[in-house]
């Protein structure tokens, strides 16, 4: 089936995605100078770093085109076992298509679990109904503005601790486990809210 298992490649991410994340997390509290939990986090700072950067890499080097943050090809860092990736079946496909349920809309609900927006926006055009829902834990339950909006407020709270430690322990004290942290919970806020936004266009 498309986008299964096998088609999800190693990619490298560049700085300027990472940039493009920042943007993509941070965007709903771009205009937010403090948290208030959170009293060392800048919210509209952390926004706009990562704008202005992004911007002065691109003058600085007009030839690199990085294109768009391939969040579908990233899906690993977010799973519990990456090894074994459990989305709709065909057995299970048949079996919510018994009950009413479209392949076209299915098959939108397994490209938005995986993260997948050029999926999306081709089921989309096709006639896909992006407010479709279904009750299939652990992997949905719900639509998929549901899911993502579930997703960010579990990741959320990652990528703030993590961000605090950065703040508090500086780069000599930030070791690659805690950037590791901080890059999954940055995925994890990033590609939910992204998609997210998406979502909410659709509708």
């Amino acid at each position: 089936m498309e986008g299964d298992e096998a088609s999800i490649q190693p990619y490298t991410l560049s700085l300027l995605h990472i940039l493009t994340m920042n943007q993509h997390a941070w965007y709903d509290l771009r205009n937010r100078r403090s948290l208030s939990h959170y009293p060392l986090i800048d919210p509209k700072a952390i926004y706009q770093r990562a704008r202005n950067a992004y911007w002065l890499l691109q003058e600085r080097f007009p030839t690199v085109r990085p294109g768009r943050v391939r969040y579908e090809d990233h899906i690993n860092l977010i799973l519990l076992n990456p090894g074994s990736i459990g989305w709709f079946d065909e057995e299970k496909m048949r079996e919510f298509e018994v009950h009413g349920y479209r392949r076209i809309d299915l098959e939108l609900l397994q490209a938005g679990l995986k993260r997948d927006l050029p999926r999306l926006r081709d089921l989309a055009r096709k006639g896909a109904n992006p407010q479709v829902s279904v009750e299939h834990p652990p992997l949905l339950q719900g639509d998929l503005l549901y899911h993502y909006e579930a997703e960010e407020e579990l990741w959320f709270p990652l990528l703030l601790d993590a961000y605090e430690t950065y703040l508090l322990r500086g780069v000599g004290g930030f070791g690659p486990a805690d950037a590791g942290e901080l890059l999954q919970a940055l995925y994890g806020v990033a590609s939910s809210a992204y998609l997210r936004r998406w979502i909410l266009k659709q509708i």
